[in-house]
């Protein structure tokens, strides 16, 4: 089993209803904008965004019908077929605001960041919806849990490199605390095939008669502030929406 191989099939296949079959998906631009918003004005210019796990567009079609205060946004994925759905809503949108087409979109994996950009050049790093609870190593040999733990620190360890100094991470991630597992599924074609431990999942992706392995691990609070903070960032604030925790943190 490759389960690095497996969750990519799962994105490409799921692309299209991914989202809107995930009860635990939320919007959280509004954080964006306060955060992009405050450090426009304490920087006294327009700010660089990265956009992590961009996946079909959702957030980022928020994000940019935002009053503009960003002056480059790049945002990625490694499905391709997720780029092509964020690509499509861009260009709706760019019918009407046609700066949208300045917005970047690229084919890039999160583990391999320092491979493709140079440090130190944005400003914000956003990636959301539990992205980072559901990355592991290619091609690893240890455990799926030992993998998942390596691939989320070297996604955090490299958001940092790409940060200027002072620099804004907002992330969110599925709160275990709050999700509840009664049904025996993570969302409608989801479901749980094995318990890892207690907040890490082996689920089974089943559509049109074909399954495929997935992997996500749910955080508690504390645990996700250690990883923020031992990779390098300040925890400046920690919100609860519904089952997401979104962690503000700043590069040290």
């Amino acid at each position: 089993m490759n389960i690095y191989k497996d969750i990519k099939t799962v994105f490409n296949q799921g692309s299209i209803d991914y989202l809107e079959d995930d009860v635990h998906w939320g919007d959280d631009s509004d954080i964006v904008y306060e955060y992009g918003k405050t450090l426009e004005s304490k920087l006294g210019r327009k700010i660089n965004i990265f956009y992590g796990g961009v996946g079909p567009g959702h957030i980022l079609a928020k994000i940019l019908s935002q009053k503009r205060y960003w002056n480059k946004f790049v945002a990625v994925d490694y499905s391709r077929n997720m780029l092509k759905l964020a690509e499509n809503r861009l260009k709706r949108l760019s019918e009407i605001d046609r700066e949208i087409n300045q917005t970047n979109l690229y084919k890039v994996d999160l583990l391999k960041l320092k491979e493709k950009y140079r440090s130190g050049i944005f400003d914000m790093v956003i990636c959301f919806n539990n992205t980072l609870g559901n990355i592991v190593l290619p091609n690893e040999s240890n455990s799926i849990e030992e993998s998942h733990e390596k691939a989320k620190k070297i996604v955090l360890e490299n958001f940092k490199f790409i940060l200027k100094n002072n620099g804004y991470l907002i992330i969110s991630v599925y709160n275990y605390e709050n999700i509840s597992l009664d049904s025996g599924a993570y969302t409608k074609n989801l479901k749980i095939k094995e318990k890892i431990s207690q907040q890490s999942f082996l689920l089974k992706y089943c559509k049109n008669g074909k399954g495929h392995n997935f992997f996500t691990h749910w955080f508690r609070q504390q645990e996700i502030s250690d990883l923020v903070t031992r990779c390098g960032f300040e925890i400046n604030d920690i919100l609860y929406r519904r089952e997401r925790m979104i962690i503000v943190a700043k590069k040290k």
